[in-house]
């Protein structure tokens, strides 16, 4: 495995990260920053997700999920693996680890964490999110759980850095409305909300560190 990317992105993730710049520019709807909820002390859930790098063919990749249909406000969103920190978990760079092996069956062994993002607090399910980002040591396809995961997005790195930022109307749950959000098309899904956030910060963070 070539290792530099790594390398470089394990610097550039413990130096000051693009946060806030970075979101604004993905930001649908007015929501409290992460430093906010946590001065007002309103518990939210706590929570991690994983930006999970892996090569193939010596190109990058990292996948995301289409969550399947439920009574709940992510129904068939796209999101990175990850879920709520549980109390066996020890941290939430743990829980993001423990909740990509249920979602996509990745060995947690292969799984090596390189730095973190910047928390995004999101108000209609009321989570504090934090993004890891790892990289998978040794890749096998991956086996998805039927129950959460409808389908698997292999998204190569190269190509987050060139999607534009398009403006696409959707159904929010919350206040049963429809608005106009801020996306990426990533094979024809519409990718918004925290989960845009995420990876326009880490797209900035590789433009202006990386590439």
């Amino acid at each position: 495995m070539n290792k530099d990317l790594i390398n470089r992105l394990h610097f550039a993730l413990s130096e000051a990260l693009p946060g806030n710049r970075a979101h604004q520019e993905m930001i649908s709807y007015s929501r409290p920053s992460a430093e906010i909820i946590r001065d007002l002390k309103v518990s939210p859930r706590e929570s991690a997700v994983l930006i999970l790098l892996y090569q193939k063919k010596g190109e990058w990749y990292f996948p995301l999920i289409k969550r399947q249909e439920y009574d709940g406000v992510h129904s068939k969103q796209i999101g990175l693996p990850g879920g709520q920190y549980e109390e066996q978990d020890e941290s939430l760079e743990r829980t993001s680890i423990r909740e990509t092996n249920e979602e996509l069956g990745v060995d947690q062994n292969k799984i090596q964490i390189v730095g973190q993002l910047s928390e995004i607090y999101i108000p209609p399910s009321n989570f504090l999110v934090k993004p890891f980002v790892a990289y998978l040591s040794e890749y096998r396809e991956f086996i998805p759980d039927d129950v959460e995961v409808n389908k698997v997005i292999k998204t190569p790195l190269r190509d987050l850095m060139g999607y534009p930022i398009e403006k696409r109307e959707k159904f929010v749950q919350q206040g049963n409305l429809k608005i106009q959000v801020s996306s990426f098309i990533i094979e024809n899904e519409v990718v918004w909300g925290a989960t845009a956030m995420m990876l326009n910060e880490f797209r900035t963070l590789l433009r202006e560190k990386i590439y």
